[in-house]
């Protein structure tokens, strides 16, 4: 596919959904073919998602969280993996704020040049994601009070009429901070538990990961760098946290 000047050839709405201040706009409006801009942030986050979604005119629109921020090759990359029987194309979020050597050691680890296609069952991520459009005007939140894993159902809701779900290796940075790596990681498994019933979501947590699983093979091999050791085991014990509150 040419990809030479994509803005000729097609624009897209970019959706953030934030309670916040939308900072990185200047950045998505220099880096993508910018339809239009949707800033949502009403609550909770679930419905802001499908808020956003409503107000999308093109038939290909963008999910950045307010703390992405786009490279100048971002588009082209995720673009060139649009195909008839693709649903979403989920680029890459490189870590950068937990300090320079942590967030080396910890890309390092954890960021992949593989192209990979999500199963049913897995979870994809909104940060930075291109999405067709008709493919979500129907979705709807399981639940009312839903602020997280909102992507997760997308993700079974794109991939359950027989599209993929493809993540590439296209370059973001999303911003961290050490205080926001715990409260997100107790948040996220507060919000799994409100859909799936205790003994399900202990199964798809811990048996069904490969994810789960791999991690802890390279803890256990000791594959896995010292810092990146460190950043996973208290992202875990954050996430044990928000399983065991009540």
């Amino acid at each position: 596919m040419n990809t030479t000047h994509p803005e000729k050839k097609i624009k897209i709405d970019v959706c953030i959904v934030t309670k916040g201040r939308a900072s990185n706009v200047p950045n998505l409006r220099r880096n993508v073919p910018v339809n239009k801009v949707i800033v949502e942030g009403s609550t909770p986050l679930a419905f802001a998602r499908m808020r956003a979604i409503q107000k999308v005119e093109t038939e290909w629109f963008v999910f950045i969280d307010e703390d992405v921020w786009l490279t100048e090759t971002w588009f082209d990359a995720i673009r060139s993996f649009i195909g008839e029987d693709v649903g979403a194309v989920q680029g890459i979020g490189y870590v950068t704020g937990l300090g320079e050597k942590w967030d080396e050691d910890l890309n390092a680890y954890r960021v992949s040049t593989h192209i990979r296609e999500l199963r049913l069952g897995e979870r994809g991520h909104t940060h930075n994601t291109l999405i067709r459009t008709k493919l979500v005007k129907d979705w709807k939140p399981s639940r009312k009070d839903l602020s997280a894993w909102e992507d997760y159902e997308i993700t079974q809701h794109i991939l359950k009429k027989g599209y993929k779900w493809l993540v590439v290796p296209a370059k973001a940075y999303h911003t961290k901070s050490w205080r926001n790596v715990w409260k997100n990681a107790v948040w996220s498994m507060e919000n799994w538990k409100k859909i799936n019933s205790r003994k399900s979501w202990f199964k798809k947590t811990v048996l069904n990961s490969a994810y789960l699983s791999q991690l802890l093979f390279d803890w256990i091999s000791i594959s896995m760098p010292f810092r990146a050791r460190v950043y996973f085991s208290y992202l875990t014990l954050g996430s044990i946290w928000g399983l065991l509150k009540r």
